[in-house]
Parts: structure tokens; C-alpha cells; sequence
């Protein structure tokens, strides 16, 4: 697909997708093209240093579209790239019909089984990532949490937003995750980089993280990645005692720790509904008081 420029007047008056589906970072609009409705993501903030690196992300993988789209179909890549008066404010990608991965986990008409396949996918996806080297460049997905996920309407893992990856760890994305973790990070140099801005350098062993966040949330469902560790500790020594895996446990430990990080995925299928009816952080707290 051919590269678009637009003017101030046309974009502004194209139809904006619900305002309940944008982020902070972007404005997304419906663009009709001969394949079908597509979306145009305008990002804002242009003068932005996380922006800069953003669309500098999204030439790259516009330009390596055709080899990524075959690997990673989980992906919705940039189609073509759109300018408006001859500067690159964002881009053109497919239109996904579906919930964040956010919202799907907290359907109460979901069962369990299907949430914890749908987290047991995403951690496929990571093992894939990890392996792929048909690029010059390695991808870390670097801003992965829930709400650049969406489930589409056939049950399939869809990764959006792909602006926030990291392709060169000297240009650090703004991580969602990694921001709320540094405090804890920052002791761990062994994997875990951080710079005097307070960034961390995302790599392989930050999207395990993020990943584990991503679970971590839905079992204790909380916001897991603001606890300090010693509250941490003792919520997964309550794990433990209620029948979660061992092994699973380990690789979150491992989270905190100056260990190599662990892909927990292979240890989700053993979670129960009686485990994660017991685990939230609420009662975990309620035992404590007893």
C-alpha cells in the first residue's frame, strides 16, 4: 500500500473512531481504501521524544511489512505510513473488531478456561518473538500490557500500538510497565538496565516481565507492578499455600530477582478455578488480618 499524505482539513474530517477506543498517544480514524475500512493512528504530541522514536519504529516495520506479516500474523502492522503537510504524524493499519485484552479478562461471562488460553497465547507469541531473526533488527515488543491487545471477534491474539516496540535499545520507548516496576528494577543490573532518566532498557527479559504483569494482574486483580517487593513476597507465599504451581511461582520470583527471567507460559494450564477464585490480593489481605 502506497504511503498517504493528507492535509489538516482532510484528516479532520474523517470519521474518528469512539473516544472510548483511543489512548493517550493517539487519535485513530476509519479511512476507507479499495481493501476494505482501515484505521489511520495520528500520532499526538509530535515534538515528543517517545513519538520520534515511535514513528522511526513504525518505518522500519512499514519497510519489513511483507516478511512480518507472514511470521507474526498477530501483529497489525503499518499498512503505509500517512503525512500531513509533508510530516510523518502516523499511520495506516488494519481495522480490528474486538476488546482490549483488559476488558476480556474481566468478562464475567468469559469462562476461565478460555481467559487462561488466551494468556497461555501471548506467552507463544513472546517464545516466537524471541526466535525470529529474519530482520536486522530484534523486536522487543517494550510497551506490552493489556490494552495493546485485542481479542477479536474469532478469539485470536491481535498485538496493536506496535510505535511502543523496541527495535534499538538507545531508543527506549515510554513502558508502561517498566515505569511502574523501576524502583524495583533498578537493583537487578545483571538484566535489568536503567538510566539516569530513569528508563528501562527494554530487552528480552523486560517483556517476560510485562507478560508476567499481564497475569499477575488478572490472578491478584490488582494493579501488581506498583507493589513493593516484600509485599510481593508474601502474596506468592500465599499462592503457594492455596495450590499454584510451584514452578509457576518461581518464574515471577524470578521477576524480582538477578535471575535470567523464565516465560511462565507452559505452567498456566495448570491453574484452577478454585486457585484463582482464592487469589485475589483482597484475600489475600483479608488472611492476613485474621
Amino acid at each position: 500500500m502506497e504511503d498517504i499524505k493528507l492535509s489538516k482539513t482532510e484528516i479532520s474530517s474523517l470519521e474518528k473512531l469512539p473516544i472510548n477506543c483511543t489512548n493517550s498517544e493517539g487519535i485513530f480514524y476509519f479511512y476507507d481504501t479499495e481493501n476494505g475500512k482501515k484505521l489511520i493512528k495520528i500520532i499526538r504530541d509530535f515534538y515528543n521524544r517517545y513519538t520520534q522514536i515511535g514513528l522511526k519504529n513504525i518505518k522500519i516495520l512499514k519497510e519489513y511489512n511483507e516478511i512480518l506479516s507472514v511470521a507474526f500474523p498477530e501483529f497489525v502492522l503499518p499498512e503505509a505510513l500517512v503525512y500531513i503537510e509533508d510530516k510523518l504524524r502516523g499511520y495506516i493499519m488494519q481495522y480490528i473488531t474486538g476488546i482490549t485484552l483488559s476488558d476480556y479478562l474481566k468478562k464475567s461471562d468469559i469462562p476461565l478456561e478460555k481467559k487462561l488460553t488466551i494468556l497461555k497465547d501471548i506467552g507463544k507469541i513472546l517464545e516466537k518473538i524471541f526466535s525470529f531473526n529474519k530482520i536486522p533488527y530484534n523486536i522487543i515488543l517494550g510497551d506490552f500490557h493489556e490494552n495493546n491487545i485485542i481479542i477479536n471477534n474469532e478469539n485470536q491474539v491481535k498485538i496493536i500500538d506496535l510505535n511502543g516496540i523496541c527495535l534499538n535499545p538507545k531508543d527506549i520507548p515510554n513502558c508502561k510497565y517498566l515505569n511502574m516496576a523501576v524502583n524495583e528494577l533498578r537493583y537487578k543490573k545483571t538484566k535489568y538496565e536503567v538510566n539516569i532518566l530513569g528508563e528501562v532498557t527494554p530487552n528480552k527479559d523486560t517483556d517476560i516481565f510485562c507478560y508476567g504483569m499481564m497475569i499477575m494482574n488478572f490472578i491478584s486483580q490488582s494493579e501488581f507492578g506498583e507493589l513493593p517487593y516484600y509485599k510481593i513476597k508474601g502474596y506468592l507465599n500465599y499462592l503457594k499455600t492455596i495450590g499454584f504451581p510451584t514452578e509457576f511461582i518461581n518464574c515471577i520470583e524470578k521477576l524480582y530477582s538477578s535471575d535470567k527471567n523464565v516465560n511462565p507460559y507452559p505452567y498456566i494450564k495448570s491453574i484452577t478455578e478454585e486457585m484463582i477464585e482464592n487469589a485475589s490480593m483482597k484475600t489475600y489481605c483479608k488472611t492476613r488480618t485474621l
